[in-house]
């Protein structure tokens, strides 16, 4: 039960750096988003978290930490003072790295968007500028009416 309990953890992690890269690939990138999150790129992210996860859950299964049952929380997990080394691993690819490529995208969308809106900003305000503006084209076509 440990073991499934750390597969889904640190699957839920990743699965939200994912996201992360889904959402900054749609908005930054968003003319080769098609290329990379067809559905086979989406397929082979969604089983790379999985089996990432997997992975990760099963080095205790091989010696390097061991799962037990906590009493206190009423649940099997990864016992982390069983091995220093392990939970440093993990607490720097399981929250170092997802946190720092969600930073990363999350940062990169808020600067898009906002060079975006400044974009749009300035077109409205040349629209803006030109439909305020006198237009002599007009003035002299009715005046050549006037005068035929």
């Amino acid at each position: 039960l440990g073991f499934t309990n750390m597969v889904t953890f640190v699957a839920s992690v990743m699965s939200l750096a994912a996201i992360g890269i889904n959402r900054f690939c749609i908005i930054v990138h968003y003319c080769r988003y098609p290329t990379y999150f067809d559905k086979k790129g989406t397929a082979i992210v969604i089983i790379g978290v999985w089996i990432f996860s997997t992975f990760l859950a099963v080095l205790p299964l091989a010696g390097w930490a061991e799962y037990s049952y906590l009493p206190g929380q009423s649940i099997c997990f990864c016992i982390w003072p069983s091995s220093v080394s392990y939970t440093v691993f993990i607490s720097a690819v399981c929250f170092g790295g997802p946190c720092s490529v969600m930073a990363f995208c999350y940062t990169s969308i808020v600067l898009a968007v906002r060079k975006s809106r400044r974009r749009v900003f300035e077109v409205q305000e040349a629209t803006c500028n030109v439909k305020s503006a006198p237009n002599n084209s007009d003035e002299k076509t009715q005046t050549d009416l006037q005068h035929k």
